[in-house]
């Protein structure tokens, strides 16, 4: 927690001001109220981790407070002053969310140690996050033996390195982006921090500020508390802002700007919220031609762009296919409880010809299909799907594309060959490889959507809008 910041609020003004003068010579930040309605307007403003409560106030009472200051701040950690002996007031205080109370007259050093505990409390909550955060990231590891894959993993080393530098990672869908920027942070000096990341594509545009800054109570139809955004649950980490491409203009200006300062403020909210994170953007768009286009702004582009990096697509990896491949495999027959069955040459060899279209995605997706559907101690080329059965290693676009191979079947198929002249429609035919391959993909991911339209490199609102101008009656 870079800032921890703290208010007393209390009418007594030898306390308050002892107290603030005492937690101040301890590194915290803190500011006072003296009553009810000021207190709402300082909380607001100065925004407190921890708020030090008297219950009898001039005008109010401070579980009154408490109360409301739990359903509009519920990550606000509160302890109680009471006086001596008043039972029922602290029980009730704990029952409405106060961590802890204190009675008076009180020791200072009683106080500093409820406060230490306090914030000590904070930091576990924010190194179990942490912790699951790394347990899922170390579900999956960047492998490769290639020297494409060394080349790389050197090179994300070295920007590891730099604790701060924004880095832009590009590649084709399923290259591993998202391990790439996870590589990147747990190699820094913020691995014990938290890692967040945000698919930009998946969001409605309208919920991106709100998921990335946070939101003030009422700042929008639904917003019945304040929420915190990713950039604060992140600080002192490092946040990914996947497929960085499909955010809009407006959108675009905002980031920029908190790139530039470093600060933000909440959607509805009127203070400067200061945070120190590393931010890395990864996309599969080419942004210098969405640059050209005005499709993304060219200053946003230059301050990503600090340090780029570029993910080998799988067919350049060489070698990495099998050692991938090997790897999947084991993982998910581990899973059920049995050994892994071995991968004939022929396999190896097919393997090593196919285009990989969908990279490593796809290559783990037909692992864990052979792993529940064959139980063979040997997997042969006839065991791989029928795009491996094809000379040349042709796909599914090229051979038909299951369940709706009738109606669209042919789609793409040798369109260069088509002779120009009457009749000939440019729309018709990009149309037709458009259907192909969106079936193609639909197919490969069981018609989910958002798996599909990472295939094709698309946003999910983009595909559905096809989906739902091509095969209206699917749905």
């Amino acid at each position: 927690m870079l800032e921890k910041r703290i208010m007393i609020v209390d009418d007594e003004v030898t306390l308050r001001l002892s107290l603030q003068a005492g937690l101040e010579d301890k590194g915290y930040l803190v500011d006072t109220a003296d009553t009810v309605s000021v207190a709402q307007e300082k909380i607001a403003t100065f925004q407190p981790h921890l708020l030090l409560l008297d219950i009898r106030l001039p005008d109010g009472h401070g579980l009154d407070l408490l109360e409301t200051v739990k359903k509009s701040y519920p990550y606000l950690e509160v302890i109680i002053m009471t006086a001596y002996g008043d039972t029922d007031s602290a029980v009730r205080a704990m029952k409405l969310g106060a961590i802890d109370y204190v009675n008076k007259p009180f020791d200072l050093e009683e106080i500093y140690l409820l406060v230490e505990k306090t914030f000590s409390h904070l930091d576990l909550q924010s190194e179990v996050e942490l912790y699951r955060q790394e347990k899922k990231s170390k579900e999956i590891e960047l492998i490769g033996d290639s020297d494409v894959t060394k080349r790389l993993l050197e090179k994300l080393r070295l920007v590891a390195g730099a604790k701060d530098t924004t880095v832009l990672i590009q590649g084709e869908t399923g290259t591993g982006k998202e391990l790439a920027a996870q590589y990147i942070h747990r190699n820094s000096a913020r691995k014990n921090r938290p890692f967040v990341a945000i698919n930009c594509g998946v969001l409605p545009p309208n919920l991106v500020e709100s998921e990335l800054f946070g939101h003030e109570k009422g700042a929008f139809t639904g917003a019945s508390g304040m929420k915190k955004g990713l950039f604060e649950w992140a600080d002192m980490g490092t946040v990914l802002l996947d497929e960085i491409g499909e955010l809009t203009l407006e959108m675009q200006v905002k980031l920029l700007r908190f790139l530039e300062e470093r600060k933000f403020k909440r959607v509805g909210g009127f203070r400067d919220i200061h945070v120190d994170v590393r931010i890395i953007a990864a996309t599969n768009r080419n942004l210098e031609q969405m640059v050209a286009e005005g499709k993304f702004r060219s200053d946003l582009y230059y301050r990503l762009n600090v340090v780029p990096v570029w993910l080998p697509p799988l067919r350049e990896r060489g070698s990495d296919v099998i050692l991938l491949a090997e790897y999947f495999l084991k993982q998910y027959c581990r899973q059920r409880g049995r050994k892994a069955p071995v991968l004939t040459e022929g396999v190896k060899e097919k393997l090593m010809e196919y285009p990989w279209p969908g990279n490593v995605r796809e290559l783990k997706n037909i692992m864990e299909r052979i792993a529940i559907l064959h139980q063979d101690r040997l997997i042969t080329v006839e065991d791989l799907p029928k795009e491996f059965q094809e000379p040349g290693g042709k796909t599914e676009q090229q051979t038909g594309f299951g369940e709706l191979s009738g109606q669209h079947g042919n789609a793409g198929l040798g369109v260069l060959d088509r002779p120009l002249g009457e009749g000939f429609s440019l729309e018709k035919v990009v149309e037709e490889v458009e259907k192909g391959y969106i079936i193609k993909a639909l197919n490969q991911t069981r018609w989910n959507i958002s798996r599909a339209a990472g295939l094709l490199g698309i946003s999910r609102h983009a595909l559905q809008r096809r989906v739902d101008k091509y095969f209206p009656r699917r749905y």
